[in-house]
């Protein structure tokens, strides 16, 4: 997944990830969006800087 950083993030990038981690959902976050903080082990995050190219991905 680390392989994932630096690129910029499309449907088809998201879906990889998604399968990659065994994840049930996932989500792209970026700088200035408000998100909901519970905790769900089986959704995958995607942080972006504002030109949506990732981050960094963690669970959660």
């Amino acid at each position: 997944m680390a392989s994932l950083t630096g690129q910029t993030v499309t449907p088809e990038i998201l879906e990889r990830a998604r399968e990659q981690s065994w994840a049930i959902t996932a989500r792209v976050l970026r700088p200035d969006d408000i998100v909901t903080l519970e905790y769900n082990s089986q959704r995958l995050n995607i942080y972006t800087d504002k030109d949506m190219t990732i981050e960094r991905i963690g669970c959660g």
